[in-house]
């Protein structure tokens, strides 16, 4: 993971600093890894004004830190609160995530992650592939990053759905069962849950956060996707 800041104005500690001042009041994965980032680079994170944090599964999270108006979350996202400018539109053609951080009314940073492939993943692909199980990836990520690690683990890319919303990843399970399909999802965070609870088989990893867990038929304490054929 690492930042990138438009202007000079603040610094990559800065950056990260206030993005984990929000994210701190979430469970998601992405949040506790920007969290541990800035703890990584010494920062000291400061406590969002009570009453002023907001989350979007999907889309972000903002809140009041030391007087500022913080967002953290998608493009979308920053500009439905008051975040027009991106000076970097060519940002999205890496394969990479990116998370924006909007400060008042500037874009202030961002925030690029690189999915760490699970070991397992392509081996547990192509054995459920073999019993004849069609494997699909919904993503919240771009196109161009989701059909990458589709591509790493033995994806079609015409069975990936990318930059999808909670809601939608539950509306595509939804019309598979339409069809007579068993359907059974692995997932691991908040963005998952809806999907996971409308499953037939709810399927979640054991580092993944409460919602997720609560809502899923079986949960894999062993955290590996190894597990999932057995």
């Amino acid at each position: 993971m690492y930042s990138e800041i438009p202007k000079f104005e603040w610094t990559e500690a800065d950056i990260l600093r206030l993005a984990a001042s929000v994210e701190s009041n979430t469970n998601h994965p992405v949040g506790k890894a920007i969290v541990e980032a800035s703890r990584s680079v010494g920062s000291q994170n400061v406590k969002a004004q009570d009453g002023t944090f907001s989350e979007e599964p999907g889309s972000g999270v903002v809140a009041v830190v030391d007087q500022k108006k913080v967002a953290v979350g998608t493009l979308s996202w920053l500009r439905r609160h008051g975040i027009v400018d991106n000076p970097f539109p060519d940002v999205e053609l890496n394969n990479q995530s990116v998370v924006y951080v909007g400060v008042d009314s500037a874009l202030a940073g961002l925030i690029y992650f690189e999915d760490k492939i699970r070991e397992d993943a392509l081996h547990v692909v192509e054995t459920l592939s073999k019993q004849g199980i069609n494997i699909y990836m919904l993503s919240g990520d771009k196109k161009n990053t989701a059909e990458y690690v589709a591509s790493m683990v033995g994806i079609d890319k015409t069975k990936v759905l990318s930059e999808v919303k909670p809601k939608e990843k539950k509306m595509f399970i939804s019309e598979l069962q339409k069809n007579q399909k068993v359907v059974a999802m692995v997932g691991d965070g908040i963005n998952d849950a809806a999907a996971l609870a409308s499953a037939d088989i709810g399927i979640a990893m054991g580092e993944g956060v409460g919602a997720a867990s609560d809502v899923s038929s079986i949960v894999l304490m062993g955290n590996r996707l190894s597990q999932v054929p057995k």
